[in-house]
């Protein structure tokens, strides 16, 4: 089910969760076929498929009923697509011009039943977004990832990461491969979207996790090593000597736990001190940015008037308006995913006044005059 929320979610869980899942219900069935070759061929493992497959053999209504469950867990996940497609049905077809109506709203504004349903695998989103790689584009996106690796883990993290990675690898090479498909599918994305990259925190958060799996890897191997480096430190004894002295060997064990309890301690404290130089990013008490802008944005603006914006300040301003039922005159237009040039956006409110949001190079080529500056987004008015 979660596989089907995720698919129905975003094209990057797609890439980087969905082969995983398959591959894991592969190998499972694999072993579930495998199982029963050696129950019933009693252990002749190289036999026809035909005989293999045939019933009393095994028990092939149990992979095909564990599938089907599986199957209907997965269409569960997709449920959430019924909604647009039921709202496309008494709503649409719509004519393009009616993208921001205020009575409902539906992203991408289909004309047809093909293109709703396209619109769901990410419609216009998904299409010439991606690009070849250039030199320098391939530089930005690994600037990018180190830096955003830096920001969440710090020196010791990425350093953590680094090793872990390596005894991983080499310890449990079904467990790295794992991780390593997820961090190196979401680095593909990355550099296949190229200048496009702009929401670095949400493109780049799945490669948090396979490296949160290699930290903890290169911290048990650090703690590990450190208790046998000081495990088989020589002070001039022999092993029999070791041995017929067991006071020695108790004190040398007490030892060696302190300093491995010591490393345990001293990589939770960093732990929690790079965390506490965070915190001044992570607080959700700068959330009410969004809601000041909001409200700051719609007391300025006129009877009447139209707002053509980008997805995040209009969603701000959407839920403001629809949820909380300010400014229901007020008609917001979003104008993603089709990335209409905002001149031509403009002449559907020849009847409005027209006001953007966004940043100075959105309305570069527009004439237009400055109302409100803010530091998340601008407020400029067309001049006709």
């Amino acid at each position: 089910m979660v596989g089907g929320l995720g698919f129905a979610h975003h094209g990057l869980f797609v890439i980087a969760g969905l082969p995983l899942l398959a591959a894991y219900l592969f190998w499972s069935l694999i072993q579930l076929l495998d199982e029963g070759r050696r129950t019933n061929d009693e252990g002749q493992f190289f036999r026809p498929w035909s005989s293999v497959l045939r019933l009393g053999r095994w028990r092939p209504l149990v992979a095909l009923k564990k599938v089907a469950l599986l199957a209907l867990c997965f269409a569960a996940g997709l449920l959430p697509w019924l909604y647009p497609l039921a709202q496309y049905a008494r709503y649409g077809p719509f004519s393009g011009q009616d993208y921001g109506l205020p009575q409902h709203y539906f992203w991408g504004a289909p004309a047809s039943w093909a293109q709703a349903l396209d619109l769901l695998t990410g419609g216009p989103m998904r299409r010439g977004i991606f690009r070849a790689p250039t030199l320098d584009s391939v530089m930005a996106v690994l600037r990018l990832v180190g830096q955003r690796l830096l920001f969440e883990f710090g020196p010791i993290g990425v350093s953590l990461g680094l090793l872990g990675g390596i005894v991983l690898l080499r310890r449990a090479r079904i467990a790295w491969l794992g991780a390593a498909w997820i961090f190196f599918a979401t680095l593909a994305y990355l550099l296949l979207l190229g200048p496009a990259v702009q929401d670095a925190p949400v493109f780049t958060l799945p490669m948090l996790l396979p490296w949160a799996l290699w930290i903890a890897a290169g911290g048990a191997a650090l703690i590990e090593w450190t208790h046998q480096r000081l495990g088989t430190m020589d002070d001039g004894r022999s092993t029999e000597d070791n041995t017929r002295h067991s006071s020695l060997v108790t004190r040398r064990s007490s030892f060696v736990a302190r300093r491995s309890s010591f490393v345990v301690l001293l990589l939770v404290a960093a732990t929690l001190a790079w965390g506490y130089t965070r915190l001044h990013v992570s607080s959700k008490r700068q959330l009410w940015l969004f809601r000041r802008f909001g409200e700051a944005t719609l007391d300025r603006l006129p009877p009447g008037a139209a707002v053509i914006t980008h997805w995040e300040q209009g969603m701000t301003l959407q839920y403001l308006i629809r949820v909380e039922g300010r400014r229901p005159d007020v008609w917001v237009d979003v104008v993603e995913p089709s990335d209409a040039g905002w001149r031509e956006r403009a002449r559907r409110y020849d009847d409005r006044t027209v006001f953007f949001v966004g940043a100075p190079a959105d309305v570069a080529d527009l004439p237009v005059q400055l109302v409100r500056e803010d530091d998340y987004a601008d407020v400029f008015e067309l001049r006709r």
